[in-house]
């Protein structure tokens, strides 16, 4: 089955073309582009990357991470490393003997994990990182080569697929963001209204938020004498660091990612993450009975679009966890990105 996301200019949630859509069209849609980044030693063809820091020492055994951009390594580094942004299960990781990590991404927080067990004691844990972007779920094997050498008692295994319920099983297009993959989507229209939108809106959440990774871009943009000119410098940067392609992906059962990494079924699953990108709800209704009476925990990240963390509540609730929603005040209050985080447990 092929599921697609229809006409990818149509994302952007515009009812006309803005300066913003030409100017990707212009700049990303065209041979010539690849040309130009190439000479600048960029591509928008993902490919594995390599970031050496400090904060990675407790989790990796080389201390570098591998990634398909430095932007976004950097951010999982602070995000997951640093900030420890999923700290609310940190207890329930220690106790853990399997997790199950739904968009493992770059393999970030399972690598945190694996640190965070061996911490707490020698037992040994499991975890099975579900990973649909190729290029992502190859970054994430390198990662997670690193955190079992580093922590020995924990076993990672990639599955390199999504999961869907049985009608949706298959291909599907997803949209994947080259500078931020992190946020690639089947739903990119999501990341228009939760991230785009409000990087658009705002100057100064802009500055705000690209500050950290992008200093030198962000002062030029400062400088610029009239209000009209740092909006357009804005948006043509926006166009360029929201740049985006096309990918086929594969999408699957639980059973299934069981299955092509090797691992038996465990008779309890102690924590599930879930972080896809607007996908929460068609991931967790993917999950079968059998599976949801495993499930103790559960913590998933969620933009708040058309009621979507009443409805995910409501769900894991008809599951029998007991669930609350968690507000990042700075993604919400100072950027003005409605990011959530819902934990769960029995």
């Amino acid at each position: 089955m092929s599921i697609s996301i229809g006409n990818p200019r149509l994302y952007w949630g515009e009812t006309k073309p803005s300066l913003w859509t030409k100017s990707c069209d212009l700049l990303f849609s065209t041979p010539f582009t690849d040309v130009a980044l190439f000479m600048v030693r960029e591509s928008r063809r993902s490919k594995p990357l390599t970031i050496s820091h400090k904060s990675c020492a407790p989790y990796l055994d080389n201390s570098t991470l591998a990634c398909t951009s430095l932007d976004d390594g950097k951010w999982m580094i602070n995000e997951i490393f640093e900030k420890e942004d999923y700290s609310s299960v940190e207890e329930a990781v220690k106790k853990a003997k399997f997790i199950v990590d739904v968009g493992a991404n770059i393999g970030t927080f399972s690598a945190w994990c694996a640190a965070k067990k061996a911490q707490a004691s020698d037992e040994k844990l499991t975890i099975l990182c579900v990973e649909p972007m190729p290029s992502t779920a190859d970054a994430c094997q390198l990662n997670i080569d690193q955190a079992m050498k580093k922590h020995p008692n924990t076993t990672i295994r990639v599955a390199h697929m999504g999961l869907a319920s049985e009608e949706h099983r298959g291909n599907v297009t997803m949209t994947h963001f080259e500078d931020v993959p992190s946020c690639s989507t089947a739903r990119p229209q999501d990341k228009h209204k939760s991230n785009i939108a409000p990087l658009l809106a705002s100057e100064s959440g802009f500055l705000e938020y690209y500050g950290p990774y992008r200093p030198i871009m962000c002062k030029l943009i400062s400088l610029l004498p009239l209000k009209s000119l740092r909006d357009t410098a804005r948006q043509l940067a926006v166009a360029y660091l929201w740049r985006w392609s096309e990918v086929q992906v594969n999408l699957s059962s639980l059973q299934d990612a069981m299955d092509s990494t090797k691992l038996e079924a465990p008779e309890k699953i102690d924590l599930l993450k879930v972080d896809v990108e607007g996908l929460e709800l068609a991931v967790l209704e993917s999950i079968e009975d059998v599976w949801w009476k495993k499930i103790q925990q559960a913590i998933l990240e969620v933009h708040d679009i058309d009621s979507r963390c009443d409805k995910v509540i409501k769900l894991l609730k008809s599951k029998g966890l007991k669930a609350k929603k968690q507000a990042d005040d700075y993604y919400n209050d100072e950027i003005g990105m409605n990011h959530y985080m819902i934990v769960a447990h029995r």
